[in-house]
């Protein structure tokens, strides 16, 4: 390993976790314990919550987030695995995720609660519970020509002459404000167990199975649902590019009185996990990352799922700002979705950045809404359905494919237009949507070598990096000091084709900057990693 190599990267700028509080839920904490500290229950009276001892805060409620969680994790294939125990079910921990309910002590700010929480040696990490927000603006029907124009744009028409009709439909999540389940024109695309993380109120969830909506207030949901896939050659409303290849797993993650507001986003992921869903829209997003929004994703793409989300709206006012992507649509291994209008341009309103995969058309999109109707809205929530609804075509038309090479294939076949977007060249993805050159150029891809950002970063006494491999092999992840020096081999051996999970403690080490190194074959990837006290 050349040192020039470390010394480059350590000019590569630090994620940083800065929050914004009117973006989190007041006086709540989402908190992981260890694995060596697992209990099947965790509660107010438990070991590890007792074992927190907080001096800044007293603890009103602990409410374990996926409690009995067990996993079946596919790595790479469909079919299942038996676990002997349940520690070897949870690989990735949801059993030890809590929710913490607070009353800070006077003149205590919240931060300092998080890094007394961090000292603890049971704990993995903190992170606030993150408000999102869904990307939508409804639009002038005097603005728009050409209801469905954008099938025509993405070359749908075309696609759906080739299609093999091979293997059952692939299920859709569409993790949202909802839907109405019994639309004239998704009634019979909806997939059965669809769930309410949240019910009537944000400030009080109370979980049921009844995920439809009630109100045009709630109509974002019902939007992105026809666009990803509505009930296709019928001859009522409107046609959607998966044209009845997938159906609508609706997960509904927002309260009945804030509909737009994603609360319980991140839980619905691993709701759509669990219960059948191969891609996860996720039409909503924010500028907050965490370790808990990462340990979610990657749990979704270990069960060989893609996760595609809206890159985000932040541009609505000003059609100015700086390159930036919200999140989860921002952490790696997610398909992240910009908005173009019908001429290809980006959109005014949408996010931009080196994180976004692929763009679509995000304006004037005509689709179903509430009440057996159907409008025109705007935003990255529409580009990122769009996307999902051809990811689904492409799965149909390629069922060897892992969701990883779905995503790959799409990005690979897109259109480019840089040339129409000179001013933010190599920001908007690899270019827009294509479906039909995504059904039939065929392009070799192989699972190539992943490696993750590691998290949390920054960490403290411990961290996970997650990894990668197309095919079996000798692989080594070793962490170096900034100046090249080896400290620690995590790995070395010869493992199986797939991802892998590598839990990394650092309560050895010094505070500062290091790097680990995956080498596979003549293969090499590095990233940095920060370490706090």
């Amino acid at each position: 390993m050349k040192q020039s190599l470390f010394l480059l990267l350590i000019f590569f700028s630090l994620s940083t976790f800065g929050q914004n509080q009117s973006d989190c839920v007041s006086n709540t904490l989402i908190v992981k314990f260890k694995k060596t500290h697992q209990a099947s229950t965790i509660s107010t009276s438990s070991a590890e919550i007792s074992s927190l001892k907080l001096k800044s805060a007293s603890i009103n409620q602990v409410k374990q987030l996926f409690p009995g969680h067990i996993e079946r994790v596919l790595p790479r294939c469909s079919e299942k695995i038996s676990f002997s125990s349940t520690s070897d079910a949870d690989t990735f921990g949801l059993n030890n995720i809590v929710e913490i309910k607070y009353c800070p002590n006077a003149g205590v700010d919240f931060k300092e609660i998080e890094r007394e929480i961090l000292r603890n040696p049971n704990v993995e990490y903190v992170d606030r519970r993150h408000i999102f927000h869904t990307y939508n603006t409804p639009n002038d029907p005097y603005y728009t020509n050409g209801s469905l124009s954008y099938l025509s744009q993405v070359y749908a028409p075309q696609a759906w002459n080739i299609l093999s009709g091979s293997i059952s439909p692939i299920v859709i999540a569409i993790v949202d404000s909802g839907s109405q389940l019994n639309h004239e024109d998704l009634a019979a695309n909806i997939y059965p167990g669809g769930y309410d993380l949240v019910g009537c109120c944000k400030d009080n969830p109370t979980p049921d199975n009844d995920p439809n909506v009630y109100s045009t207030n709630a109509t974002h949901g019902v939007h992105v649902s026809g666009l990803a896939s509505a009930v296709t050659n019928n001859g009522t409303g409107v046609a959607s590019i998966a044209y009845n290849n997938a159906k609508l797993l609706i997960v509904k993650v927002s309260g009945d009185d804030f509909p737009q507001d994603v609360v319980r986003g991140y839980e619905g992921i691993v709701y759509a996990v669990d219960h059948g869903a191969k891609i996860i829209n996720c039409s909503w997003g924010g500028a907050n990352p965490g370790p808990y929004g990462q340990n979610i994703v990657n749990y979704a793409m270990r069960n060989d799922c893609l996760v595609v989300a809206a890159a985000g709206n932040g541009n609505l006012d000003t059609g100015l700002g700086y390159a930036s992507v919200d999140y989860p649509a921002a952490y790696p291994g997610v398909l992240s979705v910009a908005s173009v209008s019908n001429s290809d341009i980006k959109s005014r309103f949408s996010n931009y950045g080196t994180a976004v995969s692929i763009s679509a058309p995000g304006e004037n999109i005509y689709s179903t809404i509430y009440n057996n109707m159907y409008g025109y809205y705007s935003g990255t929530s529409m580009a990122t359905s769009i996307v999902s609804s051809a990811a689904a075509l492409v799965k149909m038309r390629f069922p060897s494919l892992t969701m990883y090479q779905v995503g790959e294939q799409l990005k690979a076949t897109t259109d480019n237009i840089d040339g129409l977007n000179p001013g933010y060249a190599g920001l908007m993805g690899s270019g827009r949507l294509n479906i039909y050159r995504a059904l039939t150029n065929i392009v070799q891809i192989s699972d190539d070598v992943e490696l993750t950002q590691n998290y949390p970063n920054p960490s403290s006494d411990n961290t996970y990096i997650d990894f990668s491999i197309p095919r079996d092999g000798q692989t080594s992840l070793i962490l170096y000091s900034i100046l090249g020096q080896p400290i620690k081999e995590l790995v070395n051996t010869y493992l199986t084709k797939g991802p892998h999970h590598v839990p990394v403690y650092l309560s050895d080490l010094s505070a500062g900057l290091y790097i680990y190194v995956m080498r596979y074959g003549n293969t090499e990837r590095a990233l940095k990693l920060l370490v706090v006290r």
